[in-house]
């Protein structure tokens, strides 16, 4: 085997060792993405908590606001039905 051939060799064998490494990559990454969305739920949350209180001060001075500020706050579960959409029972 000529210095050529065994360089080429090389390169493929680094190849492999890096393509072999990407699912694992891949797999911490969605583990450390999914913590941070759980972070940020519970701070979007927070934040919500906050602004609802202080929403309340508007409840007398600005009725319209309020009325509309709890309506876009109303959470509407679109991900389950009552009935079988295919029998509708």
């Amino acid at each position: 085997m000529g210095a050529s051939e065994s360089a080429e060799l090389q390169s493929l064998i680094d190849n492999y060792k890096t393509i072999e490494q990407k699912p694992r990559t891949a797999k911490a990454e969605s583990v450390a993405t999914t913590a941070q969305i759980a972070e940020l739920l519970t701070e979007g949350k927070g934040i919500l908590e906050v602004m609802d209180s202080h929403s309340l001060s508007f409840k007398e001075t600005e009725p319209v606001f309020f009325s509309e500020y709890k309506n876009a706050r109303e959470i509407i579960d679109f991900g389950r039905r009552s009935e079988d959409p295919v029998t509708h029972a």
